[in-house]
């Protein structure tokens, strides 16, 4: 196995520690700080679009509790639940949404900006890393069903 792949995997980032730095204040070294203030959190009731496709995206989310369906047209392409991200592509090339979010169940969520995402990637260089992973494993899945 490659040495990034390597330092990917064994690296991790759990759910817990996902909602935690992306819902904190982050200090110079890289360390979690409580907010000031507590972060902002969205609730969202089952059926509700989160995003649409074809939106500006100013903001990833973390998934703090629930469920959230990712589709495009009619196809659900993923599943989503606590401490994964969604949206994170709009940060990254500033495009237009390419896929909808929609509440699944009953969901906390937490919109992350771009300010926030550059500086957590530059101050915990492992968040990039897994932030590539999810990447990556999302289009290796859906490579693997176009391909069947």
């Amino acid at each position: 196995m490659h040495y990034l792949a390597t330092q990917m995997r064994d690296g991790a980032m759990d759910s817990k520690e996902i909602i935690d730095l992306l819902s904190g204040e982050v200090d110079d070294k890289g360390k979690v700080e409580d907010p000031a203030s507590p972060p902002t959190i969205m609730f969202k009731n089952p059926g509700d679009i989160i995003f649409d496709k074809g939106e500006a995206g100013a903001f990833m989310y973390v998934i703090r509790s629930g469920m959230v369906e990712i589709k495009e047209r009619n196809i659900v392409l993923r599943t989503l639940g606590e401490g994964d991200i969604m949206g994170e592509m709009a940060l990254i090339d500033d495009s237009p949404r390419s896929t909808t979010a929609k509440a699944l169940t009953k969901c906390s969520l937490t919109p992350v900006d771009y300010r926030r995402f550059f500086r957590l990637i530059q101050k915990r260089p492992e968040f990039a890393l897994h932030v590539m992973q999810i990447l990556s494993h999302r289009l290796r899945t859906l490579t693997d069903r176009v391909s069947t």
